[in-house]
């Protein structure tokens, strides 16, 4: 059942009423004062286009050459050999899972960005947000992280500054985990892997660790920093671990079940080269150069993982959890799509 919005705002109850729900680990002595900034200026249509059809070209390009080097009949013969029976149910349980673990994470970042912004949003209002804006993610609408961003404004009723700041936090701490769970693969299953993998990975993950533990210390002038860049500031350092923590269970999570799927259709990838490879292939598929998952994030499966098994049935298993996990964010979105864009729409409180 869709809750009515209620004129004060999408979020809105009674003042001084503190937020209810799990555990807060940024609610004592952080504050943030936030003043309501101008809206941003128009992008060029140039770049709105060109960001719109960036993801198609690399998928057909990406797409015209796998074709080229693999026929299109032997990948379906993959598909009819393969097992799918378990592939639907496992991907609704990822993506169900995914969104329960990261709504939380995300809400200790959003009530740490706008600590002073009221009413705060409630967790079920997080994960209703992520259901709908995975939904357009899913099906390559240009809203993605943008989409969020603009429902976090308006539903804490602040400008786009602290809004931007919070969705790059997130982006750096998704980055942390899955940098954190990669030099752990690397060290502890012990695959073989080039010797530049052993050293970025642990590189980029301590880079991206310390940013987010020592930005609180920084001695800066909040009100002289650019509005995305504050929360970097504010947040607090006893947010960083818990939050990053969550997401690192997401990611070794996904990377289990995306195991446990390809051994349920017929595809026997080695445990330690999973541990290792998968999280960089979920990174690829996640960034917005691929439509519905399909494009260069099919090139990754192929890349890491064309030395353990056929290319045809690589391409046939990544083409099928694909469609699996995406049939199921798109169901699990539907319900909430309208209450998102009703809230993404509705007048600003104050306004």
């Amino acid at each position: 059942m869709i809750r009515p919005i209620d004129p004060r705002g999408p979020l809105a109850r009674s003042p001084g009423v503190p937020p209810t729900g799990a555990l807060d680990p940024c609610d004592s002595s952080v504050t943030v004062t936030s003043t309501p900034a101008d809206p941003p200026a128009p992008r060029p249509r140039w770049r709105v286009w060109a960001e719109r059809l960036l993801p198609w070209v690399l998928t057909v390009g990406a797409v015209a050459y796998i074709l080229s080097q693999h026929s299109l009949a032997s990948i379906v013969a993959e598909m009819r050999h393969g097992s799918v029976v378990w592939l639907l149910p496992l991907g609704a349980w990822v993506t169900v899972q995914g969104l329960l673990v990261a709504s939380l994470a995300d809400l200790w970042v959003i009530r740490a960005a706008q600590a002073n912004a009221r009413p705060w949003p409630r967790y079920r209002d997080v994960a209703v947000a992520k259901a709908g804006v995975g939904l357009f993610e899913a099906v390559g609408y240009a809203v993605g992280r943008g989409g969020y961003g603009v429902w976090i404004a308006r539903a804490a009723g602040t400008g786009p500054g602290p809004a931007a700041g919070a969705v790059l936090y997130m982006v750096l701490a998704d980055l942390a985990a899955v940098a954190t769970v990669l030099t752990g693969s690397i060290y502890l299953a012990g695959a073989e892997v080039p010797g530049a993998m052993r050293l970025v990975a642990p590189l980029g993950a301590a880079a991206i660790w310390a940013l987010v533990l020592l930005a609180p210390g920084w001695p800066f002038d909040p009100a002289r920093l650019p509005g995305p860049l504050r929360p970097l500031v504010h947040l607090p350092r006893r947010l960083a671990a818990p939050q990053i923590g969550l997401r690192m269970i997401n990611i070794v999570f996904g990377c289990v079940m995306t195991w446990v799927a390809a051994r349920s259709f017929g595809m026997e990838l080695p445990v330690d080269v999973v541990a290792v490879y998968m999280p960089v292939v979920l990174v690829v598929a996640s960034l917005p150069i691929n439509v519905a998952g399909i494009g260069p994030a099919s090139g990754a499966w192929l890349f890491f993982f064309g030395d353990y098994a056929e290319a045809p049935q690589i391409l046939a298993f990544q083409l099928l959890w694909t469609f699996a996990i995406v049939a199921a964010i798109v169901l699990r979105g539907l319900p909430f799509v309208r209450t998102l864009v009703r809230e993404i729409a509705a007048p600003r409180p104050g306004s």
